[in-house]
């Protein structure tokens, strides 16, 4: 059976192509890894942009790329995290998930709306 591709995936294969091209060819007049971080970039915003892959994944995706290409070191890549900042952000997400997904901001939310 043949499949048909749609354009959201034609779109993601001609830029995941277009990225490879450039990380193995660097553009003219730039250094390599220009060309590299441009093809990392380009494939994120692709991923985040079509939804081809979840936002998280496409994230993963990038901080593994930078770090095995060698962009950056992953000491700089993760020092984001350290912040306690972050941390409080992502537990926040983490409580509301699961207060939604439990019920229970349905059953406060009509607890305290008016009938």
């Amino acid at each position: 059976m043949v499949s048909r591709l749609n354009v959201k995936s034609f779109a993601v294969i001609i830029a995941l192509t277009f990225a490879f091209v450039i990380s193995i060819y660097p553009l003219p007049a730039q250094s390599e890894i220009f060309s590299r971080s441009a093809a990392v970039v380009l494939v994120t915003l692709i991923f985040w942009s079509s939804g081809f892959v979840p936002p998280f994944l496409a994230s993963l995706i990038f901080f593994a790329l930078v770090t095995i290409l060698g962009l950056i070191s992953p000491s700089i890549v993760f020092a984001g995290f350290g912040s306690t900042a972050v941390w409080l952000i992502i537990s926040g997400f983490i409580i509301g998930t699961a207060i939604s997904k439990s019920g229970l901001s349905q059953k406060l939310a009509t607890l305290i709306s008016p009938i």
